[in-house]
């Protein structure tokens, strides 16, 4: 009696463990979840090894662990931010910048970006500048939609060679800061709206791992840091 009693009991701590642990993600498929990065593609405005915060309930409320939509709270903008589903393979997340909406007509040459026939502004003074930049690498401000952030250049040959897009209707046109090293809408496409899970919002704490210790690095500065 006493052993199946003990049985009982152990049978409701692993129920309520259970719960607790669907109840956790459960609200992290609902509302806010957290993503590391893996990979520079969006340096240096996130680093490999950053923590972000994700808001996936910028854009819909859905039904816990599945894209069907409960409440529609409004349509990701140019410039944000944002934790999709890769198209290929939708078990892997990806986090990169909202270039282009469905119905935008997109030309990227070298790395620099019209939409709907606007350049977006880059902070390079003038023609020397751009080419220095290009030829030897660096950092420079890009603004596009009333959005502001830093966009590396990784040293190349300059390419005069452009490539042109229509967004279809359904679908998102995603780039990396990174410029010139990473893997985004101009190889593997367009994102469908379904794939899109947030927008990721802050960095809450960074580590380092490409160091000579055995345990990684914390990068102080990044802790809290607000991704724009």
């Amino acid at each position: 009696m006493k052993q199946e009693k003990k049985m009982n009991k152990w049978v409701k701590e692993a129920i309520h463990i259970a719960l607790i642990i669907l109840g956790v993600f459960a609200f992290k498929s609902i509302f806010i979840a957290n993503y590391t990065v893996p990979t520079g593609s969006m340096a240096h405005n996130i680093e490999p090894g950053d923590r972000l915060i994700v808001n996936k309930m910028s854009y819909d409320l859905r039904v816990p662990f599945t894209n069907i939509q409960l409440k529609h709270f409004g349509d990701p903008q140019h410039g944000d931010i944002v934790v999709f589903d890769y198209p290929l393979d939708p078990s892997i997340n990806y986090v990169k910048r909202l270039i282009g909406l469905p119905g935008d007509q997109i030309e990227v040459t070298d790395g620099f970006i019209t939409v709907n026939g606007v350049h977006f502004q880059t902070s390079m003074q003038d023609a020397y500048e751009t080419m220095r930049i290009i030829t030897e690498g660096g950092t420079y401000q890009e603004t596009a939609f009333g959005k502001t952030y830093t966009v590396l250049r990784r040293p190349h040959q300059a390419v005069t060679l452009s490539q042109k897009w229509t967004v279809p209707e359904g679908h998102y046109f995603f780039m990396g800061d990174n410029r010139d090293n990473s893997a985004d809408s101009r190889i593997w496409g367009f994102v469908p709206r379904e794939n899109i899970k947030g927008k990721a919002l802050w960095v809450y704490i960074s580590l380092d791992s490409q160091t000579d210790s055995f345990l990684p690095k914390l990068r102080m500065d990044r802790f809290g840091k607000k991704l724009e």
